[in-house]
């Protein structure tokens, strides 16, 4: 695999991922903005906007011309936004790449944002955050975020919410790309089976119009400290779904390789912690995971799970006692080598497809100052050591860096927080 990449003159980078085996290209464009860039008024704004950049452009009227035309092309197409970057995709055959970088192209520097359209897509977004309120399991994650960083941008839901998107109006959707949509933010990425040459000339002509523009900035979070450390959101649900953990590490942070380790030990795979004890051996849970979230200044980790409303003590009790272990370091070498491989493992699988490809090179370029390749990451992962493991773990896992967030149809839940104590 190589990997080049060259700056135009507006600032914006292009990325190229050369894998000469491979019978798809992908082209991407990332843009360093996302929910943390709103302002209170407009939340929800940036996943607002990259809905509508699908709606239609002058040279591609209707959403309708945009799909068939890349389903012509034998492709497929996604866009996601997230709290610092947005993302959008098209998949081709390889040899349809220019194609795909032309609609790409047309998308983000010409979509029209009709009115109608914008009122249309208002509908379809609603109707979006409306059924992340019937999915508990999707909605704990985003409560536990609310509750972790409070009233920071980083608290709000990156959908927004019912209210903000029923306000917001056309110039706000064109003042956001005005703003954040330009040269010094953006990066296109082109990965797969195509060589640099085969695509910089185009990007350079298509996206060279872009304006710099300047680097987007966001508020930084600073406080890392969990306010309370219990929240449960009555409502009538089947399974109580529960939330726990707390601050983490950046992506910037030397420890993370350890902390990513340690999760994978807690929760990753059939052989993992909690799965051999909340699911296998316990019979607590259909579905347990934890994760580490890493941004810019700072993280988070969790640990979510669903459970029989009459066993919620007995779950909390059992997934303290997890944390604990690791926090201790109370496990074995076979248990650290087995989350190594398996890190590894996915890490080598999960890049196989080009879409996979663009997005892990292309996120660390458009948000770190450290890229590294996949061996380089291989190594630092299989390199990770018990102590760094535990060094790591026992400064997350702390009484003031606890936090427990659950949507519940229990009114008497109140005394869990006895039940927070590593």
């Amino acid at each position: 695999m190589k990997v080049s990449t060259k700056r135009l003159k507006n600032r914006l980078k292009m990325l190229t991922v050369t894998d000469k085996d491979s019978q798809s290209a992908t082209v991407m464009v990332l843009v360093r903005v996302g929910s943390r860039f709103e302002s209170d008024e407009y939340a929800g704004l940036a996943h607002f906007v990259e809905h509508t950049f699908f709606k239609g452009t002058k040279k591609r009227p209707t959403s309708k011309i945009i799909g068939m035309e890349i389903e012509n092309l034998g492709g497929t197409s996604n866009a996601f936004t997230s709290q610092d970057y947005t993302g959008y995709f098209i998949k081709v055959p390889k040899e349809k790449f220019k194609h795909a970088i032309d609609i790409l192209a047309d998308i983000i520097k010409n979509s029209v944002f009709e009115e109608k359209e914008i009122d249309k897509e208002r509908g379809v977004i609603i109707e979006e955050i409306r059924m992340y309120e019937d999915l508990p399991m999707r909605k704990a994650p985003e409560l536990f975020d609310q509750k972790l960083y409070g009233k920071h941008p980083l608290g709000r839901f990156i959908t927004g919410t019912i209210d903000t998107v029923s306000k917001m109006p056309r110039k706000a959707f064109q003042d956001f790309v005005n703003s954040y949509y330009v040269g010094e933010n953006v990066m296109v990425v082109v990965a797969g089976g195509i060589e640099p040459g085969e695509s910089e000339e185009q990007i350079g002509e298509l996206f060279g119009e872009l304006a710099a523009g300047k680097y987007a900035e966001c508020e930084m979070y600073e406080t890392r400290k969990v306010e309370s450390e219990l929240f449960i959101f009555n409502k009538e649900v089947e399974q109580t779904h529960l939330v726990l953990g707390g601050f983490g590490v950046s992506r910037k942070d030397k420890e993370r390789f350890a902390a990513q380790v340690g999760n994978a030990i807690l929760s990753e795979g059939f052989g993992s912690r909690l799965f051999q004890v909340i699911r296998d051996q316990l019979g607590l849970a259909y579905y347990v995971y934890s994760h580490i979230e890493m941004l810019d200044e700072t993280g988070s980790y969790l640990v979510g799970l669903g459970v029989d409303n009459k066993r919620v003590e007995a779950a909390v009790e059992a997934v303290v006692k997890e944390l604990g272990v690791l926090r201790s370091g109370n496990f074995g070498e076979d248990e650290l080598e087995r989350a190594k491989n398996y890190l590894v493992g996915n890490l080598v699988t999960g890049l196989e497809t080009t879409d996979d490809m663009a997005l892990w090179h292309g996120i660390q370029e458009l948000l770190t100052e450290e890229v590294i390749s996949i061996e380089e990451a291989k190594t630092k992962i299989l390199s990770v050591t018990k102590e760094e493991v535990v060094n790591v773990w026992e400064k997350l896992l702390n009484k003031d860096n606890l936090l427990l967030v659950g949507i519940s149809p229990r009114k008497d839940l109140n005394r869990l927080g006895d039940l927070l104590k590593l």
